[in-house]
């Protein structure tokens, strides 16, 4: 049976979000990128600052569903929701006070999920100009969230190795207790039966959300997973981790279907494009496009001067932030062969 809140270890407010009205019209600027496989092909730039004019990194990102907005967190603390249309920002969120680890939209895009180093989780309502309608704080970094798909609940991970599932219509919290510490990911399978975790020791824990009850861990990874996501409509999953690997398992079969070497350096972000398709990046500054059903690379995408921390995809477009202050666009079509480059700062830093 689920437990309710704890007061010692969260705290529970439905408090109006401190937040700012800004919109930000991005200037653009012709250049270049390149595909590896390709010939150059143009872009275009444009910077997001702090209010001190200091590049700012993008620690998190998520985008709604419909592809309209995309939601981004940088090292100044702020959460920025950007209009895609034209890339203006057009709220920014504040209220915490160090890294944000992860970002995540409910599947119908109403409801945003922030979780960060200083142990806060907020929920904002994007239909109330993202008024604030939950917050929870703890004494550990909180690193991963995951909204289920069918109902009003969220899933987040901590360092300390737990699991909270918290229905947020009533509150009412279970917390799993994972074995492994330092977690970083967690995700849904769409059908809402399973869910996904990982972090330190490179385990894949398979849980039912309902009991918490442990199906499944695989052991699939030297080090620490650090992010991990299902197919769409399907019992896939992919994991990344430090041993710059992508593993690619069948959660319903409990068999490993591929494992992918990428990189000597380490994975830190995935996105999924399509039933067949992953985008990975990590610390050798590129990004790399997988054939999760083959298990080849298909295409590297250049341009980043140092380790890709975020990728998500919005709409037709994957986005890609890194720790050079940059914020790219890269067009996803049939063949992926088109790129486009919308934020730079200060590219020569790798902070």
């Amino acid at each position: 049976m689920p437990y309710r809140l704890s007061r010692r270890s969260w705290i529970a407010s439905g408090s109006t979000a401190v937040f700012s009205f800004a919109v930000s019209r991005p200037s653009f600027a012709e250049t270049a990128a390149l595909w590896s496989s390709s010939s150059t092909i143009l872009c275009k730039t444009t910077s997001f600052r702090d209010r001190v004019g200091v590049g700012v990194v993008l620690t998190a990102m998520t985008g709604t569903p419909d592809g309209q907005y995309l939601a981004a967190a940088g090292d100044d603390h702020q959460i920025r929701i950007i209009r895609t249309s034209d890339l203006n920002t057009v709220h920014s969120l504040a209220g915490h006070r160090d890294r944000i680890r992860r970002l995540a939209f409910s599947r119908d895009g109403r409801h945003l999920a922030s979780v960060a180093n200083d142990g806060q989780v907020f929920v904002f309502d994007s239909q109330s100009d993202y008024r604030k309608t939950h917050h929870f704080a703890g004494k550990v970094a909180v690193a991963g969230a995951a909204f289920a798909p069918n109902d009003f609940r969220l899933a987040v991970v901590d360092f300390s190795g737990r699991v909270h599932v918290i229905d947020l219509n009533t509150q009412k919290l279970l917390r799993i207790e994972s074995g492994i510490r330092d977690l970083r990911a967690v995700a849904y399978r769409d059908d809402g039966g399973m869910l996904a975790i990982g972090g330190q020791g490179g385990s894949l824990i398979l849980l039912d959300p309902r009991d918490g009850q442990q199906i499944d861990q695989p052991s699939l990874h030297r080090g620490r997973i650090h992010s991990l996501s299902f197919h769409r409509d399907a019992n896939v999953v992919t994991t990344i981790g430090d041993d710059g690997t992508a593993v690619v398992y069948d959660t319903e079969r409990r068999e490993r279907l591929k494992q992918i070497p990428v990189t000597t350096g380490k994975l830190f972000s995935i996105a999924v494009l399509n039933s067949q398709s992953v985008a990975v990046a990590g610390s050798d500054n590129r990004i790399r496009i997988l054939n999760t059903d083959d298990g080849s690379i298909v295409r590297s995408l250049d341009g980043h001067v140092g380790s890709v921390a975020s990728l998500t995809k919005v709409g037709e477009s994957l986005f890609s932030a890194g720790f050079d202050a940059t914020l790219r666009r890269w067009s996803i079509d049939a063949s992926g062969t088109q790129t486009e480059r919308i934020a730079e700062s200060d590219p020569t830093k790798d902070r």
